[in-house]
């Protein structure tokens, strides 16, 4: 009978090893939350998986931009106030330059009259 005892407890072992193993394997619905790593900037995690936010993905020179979901170009370095990328490159936003007397708005790309402060006069 100890021989039986013995086996028995290899066998109930072996069970409980088998049945820690299933339960790893089939998770019962935990699952981790999130991509690992952390997806990167332009990025989200659906599925465990990081996807563009812009879609269709950006070209390798552009970046997706997290607020407005559209590829912008990329400069680097940064470009200069009063400066925009275009293609990679860094440019005047108005091209080609504003006449004297006027000022680039960098927002339209289009060259608007200077106000005249009455202090100036």
């Amino acid at each position: 009978m100890k021989k039986n005892k013995a086996v028995s407890k290899s066998l109930d072992f072996f069970i409980l090893i088998l049945g820690i193993s299933i339960l790893g394997y089939l998770n019962f619905g935990c699952v981790e939350e999130g991509c690992q790593p952390d997806c990167a900037t332009g990025y989200e995690c659906v599925e465990k998986v990081c996807v563009s936010i812009c879609n269709p993905a950006c070209d390798s020179d552009q970046t997706c931009n997290a607020d407005t979901a559209i590829c912008e170009d990329t400069c680097e370095p940064t470009c200069s106030d009063g400066y925009v990328c275009i293609a990679g490159t860094c440019e005047l936003p108005c091209n080609p330059a504003c006449d004297t007397g006027f000022t680039c708005n960098p927002d339209t790309g289009e060259c608007e009259a200077d106000t005249a402060d009455i202090s100036d006069i």
